[in-house]
């Protein structure tokens, strides 16, 4: 389950109950680099305080993602902790496979000699199942 959070204008204005900016879109019309410097010096209120509003949204989206960033870590913890792990069991009857294996070895020309240490690693398989 992947949790996915969108940090909108919109949110962060409703989450900390102050517009961080203006409501009316501006009209934004294609202009030389001369036209925009012109408005900046013949209206330099406008400009500081659109500068205000553009700081303080980026101080909430910080804000906000410093908390974000909390839940997040808080959560993959969680989900770490509560992953199932299965408790080890030894091996069964550890002893007598490796007694079947050495009679084998040592006894490469007659494999039947080995049969009473087979029928013991037999029944040790049968009563640990």
């Amino acid at each position: 389950m992947v949790t996915t959070v969108r940090v909108t204008r919109r949110l962060l204005e409703t989450l900390s109950g102050v517009p961080t900016t203006s409501r009316e879109p501006e009209k934004r019309e294609a202009r030389g680099l001369s036209a925009a410097r012109e408005s900046e010096t013949r209206y330099p209120a406008v400009t500081q305080s659109s500068l205000r509003d553009t700081v303080r949204y980026g101080n909430l989206l910080l804000q906000h993602e410093g908390e974000e960033l909390g839940r997040v870590a808080q959560y993959a913890e969680d989900l770490i902790k509560s992953e199932y792990e299965a408790p080890l069991k030894p091996v069964p009857c550890q002893g007598e496979k490796e007694a079947c294996f050495s009679c084998y070895k040592e006894n490469k020309e007659d494999p039947t000699a080995c049969a009473k240490v087979v029928r013991e690693y037999h029944r040790c398989s049968q009563s640990a199942a």
